[in-house]
């Protein structure tokens, strides 16, 4: 895959730089493809290593643990791959709208055989994936490797590097997906402050009903827990956005799009959540209270309550403790 990226993208692409009928800039070329042709040469010698140490294998004496302690030596360029890649992407991307010729370029070489029928973008994070295949196989190698083997401690600590290098991959995956998904809410809710914060994620998303509590009154209606309108609650690790929701229904079809207005927004140092009994006034009911501001809702379901308070009261005790 590899060497597809570099013969039918990256070479067409500097050829056409060199007979002055560019597609892209060479800056542009060297966003998108610099990395990953540096993990392309790192996997060529890796590659020549191992197949010069099969040609004369024994057994008892032969290592490959020290081929692999050789690679992670070299891990910079998968580093800074994970660390690139959304500036790499965004680039690919850009070039796309901004390029006919670069648009026409990349539609005669998607999902071609040479590409395993992938796109460039797919074929850019395939690197990524084969450092878990590395660990996975390194353990393999180790868990059958006799304990006085010389390879044995080479071994450990290639699967070491690599599965450190491996969650670094999974904690930039997370971060970015859920810096993302905040970016989207920011946008789908009306009235949104941002929400883009280092470190924060949201926990859970919870649709209920907002209820007013009862009264002392001499009116009957008011002595019950009326339903005033629905919130859409937003639970992020250090604050909880409560929305207005409303229901807008598609013409000549059944379905139904939430829209959602801000309405407050609390930080959970000062949240404090409590349950309400069922009675034959009130069913799946909650309270929330901060020094100045109270909530009561419910949920359409039992179970809905309880994960909500559930995670609600782990998470201020998260903020709280740490």
């Amino acid at each position: 895959m590899l060497k597809a990226i570099r013969d039918v993208f990256v070479r067409p692409l500097k050829s056409a730089l060199s007979s002055n009928r560019a597609i892209i800039s060479a800056q542009n070329v060297q966003i998108i493809f610099s990395d990953v042709l540096q993990i392309f040469e790192t996997s060529r010698i890796l590659t020549e290593d191992l197949k010069n140490r099969l040609a004369d294998w024994q057994f008892q004496h032969t290592c490959i643990g020290d081929i692999f302690v050789k690679l992670c030596m070299r891990l910079k360029s998968y580093t800074n791959l994970v660390n690139n890649m959304e500036v790499i992407l965004r680039c690919v991307e850009r070039c796309t709208e901004q390029s006919p010729a670069f648009r026409m370029f990349l539609q005669r070489r998607h999902r071609i055989p040479e590409t395993k029928m992938l796109t460039l973008p797919e074929l850019l994070l395939q690197p990524m994936r084969r450092i878990a295949e590395y660990v996975t196989l390194l353990s393999w190698f180790e868990l059958n490797t006799p304990h006085t083997h010389p390879d044995r401690e080479d071994l450990a600590n290639a699967v070491a590097t690599l599965t450190e290098l491996n969650r670094g991959i999974r904690e930039c995956k997370l971060r970015i997906e859920r810096a993302h998904q905040l970016v989207m809410w920011t946008k789908k809710i009306i009235n949104c402050p941002a929400l883009l914060e280092a470190n924060r994620y949201l926990v859970k998303h919870q649709d209920a009903a907002h209820l007013k509590p009862p009264e002392d009154s001499v009116v009957p209606e008011n002595r019950v827990y009326q339903h005033i309108g629905m919130f859409g609650m937003f639970l992020f690790n250090d604050a909880l956005l409560i929305t207005r929701r409303t229901s807008k229904h598609i013409p000549f079809s059944r379905a139904v799009e939430s829209l959602y207005k801000f309405e407050a927004s609390v930080g959970l140092a000062r949240l404090v959540i409590s349950d309400i009994p069922d009675s034959k006034y009130v069913k799946n009911a909650f309270r929330m209270e901060t020094p100045k501001r109270e909530w009561v809702c419910s949920t359409e379901t039992p179970e809905q309550k309880l994960n909500w308070i559930s995670v609600m009261e782990q998470t201020i005790r998260g903020v709280v403790v740490g």
